[in-house]
């Protein structure tokens, strides 16, 4: 994993708190993320844009908010992101970081997801599409998210993966990947 400029990194963490936060989880976290969370624990990347392996009906360009830190001190964490993206998002992954509009930068924790990094839409999150449909109708829905009648009618209220992008292999692979984005 290369190594990177981070504005805003809080204090480092050590074993014991990342163990204790996979035995919350229920999961052992990649070795990779682990060596990050040790090394800097949160903060803003200076290369902080990122493209999709999987297409995406969103812009073309993505990028980190902040990484989530480990540690209660801290008013968002990582154990906060856990408990109130229970059931939003798939229970295989967990919010890492937050990227821009709102939407997260997840972590595959469960096997057949495990080590990779994807990128969640909260826009098109399945309580989401159901909100739009009862509250503003079929029409409105459809517009809003470029899903056809079908779709919008069976979308459902639990987690899915309808709205998860697969962003990088491994976490490593995520890091390697990042860039500065440059106006042309």
């Amino acid at each position: 994993m290369r190594k990177l400029e981070v504005r805003g990194a809080k204090n480092s963490n050590s074993i014991e708190e990342i163990e204790k936060f996979e035995q919350l989880i229920k999961v052992k976290l990649p070795e990779d993320y682990i060596e990050w969370l040790l090394k800097y624990n949160g903060g803003h990347p200076a290369l902080d844009k990122f493209n999709l392996i999987e297409t995406c009906s969103k812009a073309d360009l993505f990028g980190i908010d902040r990484f989530t830190p480990l540690g209660k001190e801290y008013k968002v964490n990582l154990e906060y992101d856990y408990e109130a993206l229970l059931n939003r998002i798939p229970n295989e992954m967990i919010a890492i970081a937050g990227a821009h509009f709102g939407d997260q930068i997840c972590l595959g924790v469960k096997e057949p997801y495990y080590g990779k990094v994807y990128l969640w839409d909260h826009e098109m999150e399945a309580g989401a599409i159901k909100f739009l449909y009862e509250e503003f109708g079929l029409e409105i829905a459809m517009k809003n998210t470029g899903l056809t009648e079908e779709q919008v009618k069976n979308y459902g209220d639990e987690p899915t993966y309808k709205n998860i992008y697969l962003i990088a292999n491994s976490f490593t692979d995520f890091i390697n990947k990042l860039y500065a984005y440059e106006e042309e």
